[in-house]
C-alpha cells in the first residue's frame, strides 16, 4: 500500500433521478466535509450525480446534456483543490450527441418533429454509467474494471459488486455497484471484499448510494476492508459523509454489520418514509382489520410519526396513538351481496371496503397502503381490487415467518407487539413457496429430494395456486424489495410451474 494513502473520504448521499442541482449540492458539501478531515481521495457513489435507478431516463438526450453540464459545474467547483473525486458518468459509446443548433440531426415526418437517431433503440440502450475521475478541473472517464492513477494513488476501479482482483499491485480497490440492497447483500459483500483485500494486499472500499425507487432500496452501508476485515462501515439507510483511516496495524478490530432482522426493520422504515416523501403525500392510510395491520401500523408510526398515520376499520379495530376511522357499512355490504353466492359476496365486500378506503385516502391526501405479505401474494389468497388496493405494499416481500420474527424483534422495545402476529402454524408452506418461486425448484424435484417430510398434496396445491394467480400479480401495488434475489412478483410463473 502506498504511504500516500492514509484516509479515504466517502460521500454516502441520497440523490434523486435527474435532480441535478440538489445532487450536485450534496456532492460538493460531502466533498468539502471529507476534505476538512484530511481525505487523500474522495469517493461518491456511481449514481451520485444522476440518481439511482434512472432506467430509460438516462437514454434521453436532454438528460445526458444536463448531466454533462452538472459534471462540468462540479469539476469547476473542485478545481481549486488537489484531492481527486471518484464518481459516475453516463456515456453512450455508439452515439455522439449533436448540439442543439445542429439542424441536420432533426427531420420531419408526417408533420411531427422527431429525432431520427432516437429511432434506433439499440443505440440508446447502450447508455451506461461508468466511473470517472474529477481532478484539477478536468473530467476523465475511467475504464470499468481497469487500473488508473488517481492523484498519486494507483486504483483499480469497478462498478461490479463481485470480486475483481487487479492484474498487478495497486494502492486501492474501489467498488461502485449500482445494485439495490437486499437482505443478504451486506453479509455477502463482507465475505467477498474481506477475501479480496487479503488476496490483493490492498484496501478495498465499496460505496453505495442511499434512496429508493419503485420499491428498490439503496441502503448505503458503504464499507472499507483491509487485511481480511471490515474496518469501517457507514450507517445503513442514512446519508453520511465519513473519512475512514486505513489501519496500519494488522491487529485492528473488525466490524460486524447489524443483524439481519435489524436491517430489515430499518429497510421497511426507510422505504415507507422515502416513498411517501418522494410522492408528496401528507401521510399514510391503512386498514386495521387484517393480521398484518398492527405490524404495519407500528412501522408507519415509527417512520412518519403518529400524526401522519390514519387507520380505517370496519370491525371496530384500533391502534393506539393514531387516528382511527370507524366505518359502519354493514347495511351497504349486506344489500350489495344479497343476490350473490357467499364467495362472490365476500369478494364484493372486500372491493367495497377498498373503494371506501381509497376514496377517503384521496380526499385527505394520504397514501393508501396494502397489508398483504409475500405468502398471500404468491398464493393469490387476496381479492383483486380488494385487499390489494393501495399504492405501496411494504410487507409484500416478507413471508409469514419473517413478519413473526420481526414482531418478536420489535417486542424488545414495544412489548405489546409480541403477540401482534402469531407464530405460523404451518411454517413449511413458506419453505415450499420459496423453493418453487425463488429457487426455481420444480415440484417434482422438490418431492424427489424431500428431506423435510413434505406432503405431496401440499406441494402440488401450492404449485397450482402460484401458477393460477400469476395474472393477479400483474396488478399489485409497489412492493418494497427485501429478498435476495429480489424477484418481481409480476413475473408469470405458470410456464415453469406446470411440470
Amino acid at each position: 500500500m502506498s504511504k500516500l494513502l492514509k484516509k479515504i473520504g466517502i460521500i454516502q448521499c441520497r440523490t434523486l433521478p435527474g435532480a441535478f442541482p440538489d445532487n450536485l449540492r450534496q456532492i460538493v458539501q460531502g466533498y468539502r466535509e471529507c476534505l476538512d478531515h484530511g481525505a487523500d481521495v474522495v469517493i461518491a457513489p456511481l449514481t451520485a450525480l444522476i440518481g439511482p435507478a434512472t432506467g430509460d431516463l438516462k437514454r434521453r438526450r436532454s438528460f445526458l446534456r444536463q448531466m454533462e453540464e452538472a459534471a462540468e459545474t462540479l469539476a469547476a467547483e473542485l478545481a481549486v483543490t488537489d484531492t481527486p473525486l471518484l464518481t459516475g458518468y453516463c456515456i453512450n459509446p455508439l452515439l455522439t450527441i449533436p448540439d442543439d443548433d445542429d439542424e441536420s440531426a432533426w427531420e420531419m415526418d408526417d408533420g411531427l418533429l422527431y429525432d431520427a437517431e432516437e429511432e434506433d433503440y439499440n443505440m440508446h440502450a447502450s447508455v451506461i454509467t461508468v466511473p470517472c475521475l474529477i481532478h484539477r478541473g478536468t473530467i476523465r472517464i475511467l475504464t470499468d474494471g481497469g487500473t488508473a492513477t488517481v492523484g498519486n494513488i494507483l486504483c483499480h476501479v469497478t462498478t461490479s459488486g463481485e470480486e475483481s482482483l487487479p492484474d498487478g499491485d495497486v494502492d486501492l480497490i474501489v467498488h461502485m455497484p449500482e445494485t439495490p440492497w437486499h437482505n443478504l447483500s451486506i453479509e455477502t459483500e463482507r465475505n467477498i471484499f474481506s477475501w479480496e483485500s487479503h488476496a490483493s494486499q490492498a484496501p478495498v472500499v465499496c460505496v453505495h448510494p442511499v434512496g429508493s425507487e419503485a420499491g428498490q432500496l439503496f441502503a448505503g452501508g458503504s464499507a472499507l476492508y483491509h487485511r481480511n476485515k471490515m474496518v469501517g462501515l457507514l450507517p445503513l439507510f442514512e446519508q453520511a459523509c465519513c473519512t475512514l483511516r486505513i489501519p496500519t496495524s494488522s491487529k485492528a478490530t473488525g466490524i460486524k454489520p447489524p443483524e439481519l432482522i435489524t436491517q430489515v426493520e430499518k429497510a421497511l422504515l426507510f422505504g415507507i418514509r422515502d416513498t411517501v416523501q418522494q410522492q408528496g403525500y401528507g401521510g399514510v392510510c391503512l386498514s386495521l382489520d387484517y393480521p398484518n395491520s398492527k405490524l404495519l401500523a407500528y412501522l408507519c408510526v415509527q417512520a412518519l410519526g403518529a400524526d401522519n398515520v390514519c387507520g380505517i376499520s370496519f370491525s371496530g379495530a384500533e391502534y393506539p396513538g393514531i387516528k382511527s376511522i370507524q366505518i359502519e357499512a354493514d347495511e351497504l355490504l349486506e344489500l350489495a351481496g344479497k343476490h350473490l353466492s357467499s364467495d362472490a359476496g365476500r369478494a364484493l365486500e372486500q372491493r367495497l371496503k377498498a373503494s371506501l378506503m381509497t376514496t377517503y385516502a384521496e380526499e385527505k391526501g394520504l397514501m393508501l397502503l396494502s397489508t398483504l405479505d409475500r405468502h398471500t401474494l404468491l398464493l393469490g389468497d387476496f381479492t383483486l381490487y380488494g385487499e390489494s388496493c393501495g399504492y405501496l405494499a411494504p410487507l409484500g416481500n416478507l413471508y409469514r415467518i419473517d413478519s413473526f420474527l420481526l414482531c418478536r424483534h420489535i417486542a424488545d422495545k414495544v412489548p405489546e407487539m409480541l403477540h401482534a402476529i402469531p407464530e405460523p402454524s404451518q411454517p413449511e408452506q413458506d419453505r415450499i413457496i420459496h423453493d418453487l418461486s425463488e429457487r426455481n425448484i420444480s415440484a417434482t424435484d422438490l418431492l424427489h429430494n424431500n428431506r423435510e417430510g413434505l406432503e405431496e398434496n401440499s406441494v402440488r396445491s401450492i404449485q397450482r395456486k402460484i401458477a393460477a394467480s400469476a395474472l393477479k400479480r400483474t396488478q399489485l401495488p409497489i412492493i418494497l424489495r427485501m429478498a435476495a434475489p429480489s424477484q418481481r412478483l409480476i413475473i408469470p410463473l405458470s410456464n415453469r410451474l406446470n411440470d
